[in-house]
């Protein structure tokens, strides 16, 4: 292929600093988190209340990973595997919306294709640099867990969910690419698959089956939509159940040949849905300050609004489930009587998902702060 080898060295040079800070912080994020459980939950009988807390609490599994018994490195994966998995499809949406929308916005895709090299060469490029990114950082969460004296099947299990997230949304990036009519917009359908994928993962871990000892989770069958349930089904450093790992080949297959039969059917520039034409003229609303900032914002605006809708509900659905779960299983309900001596445990589902719903509201105004015209 002309011109593959130029294209792939010039998006490495490209984006060296960014993707040595994303890989470097997921990294150092898993690394951490051994050196916090042998810090902080140093015996098994730390480690086994801990987790009967989390299981009995459906909430803590909304943002953690799936219990799978007491084990340090069992424990380690239930901590931190979702993060890191989670920075993995991160990086990938935004890499894979980068170079392709983001160098169309910027005229250079135009220039490229003009080039022997076309229109389907840079796109294979983006997808050997964003897959040879995430394998990269699977080998070094590998290599840091084995260092740190893992057993080598769950430390290669850590690593391979990691990768195949990040490929898995890498592809949804460059399909969001394709449909999108800016890199703006793309990237926000991206970061938007990513955390519902992320909450389905969550609500199905929290609404699944504990086990009578409360120390591992059988997940309901919504974790099972998600790339997250894929991963954490994996249970490093328990069962290494590595078969989880299989939908991940159909979900790649199918996003890459999406994201390459939409490039071939549009124009350079164009895309799957249309930017919308402006009015001749402008209305009162954008003469001030504060009608330019809702013209540019409203999207995200309305997407975080519908975020905090969701967290709403949320609060009163699982908080009602925790009430059944406490009522069908002896263990859970004494333990839940424990945690709700300072008032009742839906009481305190609620107050941590309006928690959540702060933390929207302020990721909403940082967002606005930074909305400014497309160009």
């Amino acid at each position: 292929m002309t011109g593959f080898r130029l294209l792939l060295r010039a998006r490495w040079r490209r984006d060296a600093v960014q993707l040595t800070i994303w890989i470097a912080g997921a990294l150092l994020l898993a690394a951490s988190a051994v050196v916090g459980v042998r810090g902080t939950f140093p015996d098994e009988t730390d480690r086994a209340t801990l987790l009967a807390t989390a299981v009995a609490n459906p909430v803590v599994l909304l943002f953690r990973g799936l219990p799978s018994g007491t084990g340090e490195g069992a424990f380690t994966a239930f901590l931190i595997l979702p993060f890191v998995a989670l920075l993995a499809a991160l990086m990938s949406t935004f890499l894979a919306v980068r170079h392709t929308r983001g160098d169309e916005d910027a005229g250079r895709a135009e220039l490229i294709a003009a080039t022997p090299a076309g229109r389907v060469v840079p796109l294979v490029a983006t997808v050997v640099h964003g897959i040879l990114a995430n394998v990269v950082l699977g080998v070094l969460v590998t290599l840091a867990y084995l260092a740190m004296g893992f057993a080598g099947g769950g430390s290669v299990l850590m690593g391979a969910a990691s990768t195949l997230t990040g490929v898995a949304f890498l592809g949804v990036g460059l399909v969001a690419a394709q449909v999108a009519a800016s890199a703006r917009t793309a990237n926000t359908i991206g970061v938007w698959a990513v955390l519902l994928s992320y909450l389905a993962c969550g609500l199905g871990n929290a609404l699944g089956t504990p086990s009578a000892d409360l120390q591992r989770m059988t997940s309901a069958p919504l974790a099972w939509v998600s790339p997250f349930g894929w991963a954490e089904n994996t249970r490093p450093y328990d069962s290494n159940a590595a078969g989880t790992l299989a939908p991940f080949a159909g979900v790649i297959v199918v996003a890459l040949v999406a994201a390459f039969a939409l490039s071939s059917a549009r124009d350079v520039g164009g895309s799957l849905l249309p930017a919308r034409r402006g009015h001749a003229t402008a209305s009162a609303a954008l003469s001030g300050p504060i009608g330019l900032v809702w013209r540019e914002a409203r999207g995200s605006l309305l997407g975080w609004t519908v975020g905090g809708a969701i967290v709403g509900v949320m609060s009163t659905r699982l908080a009602a489930a925790i009430s059944d779960i406490g009522d069908s299983i002896a263990s859970v309900q004494a333990l839940l009587q424990a945690l709700a001596s300072q008032g009742s445990l839906a009481q305190g589902a609620v107050e941590v998902f309006f928690t959540l719903a702060g933390v929207l509201a302020a990721c909403a105004g940082i967002q606005t702060g930074h909305a400014r015209p497309a160009g």
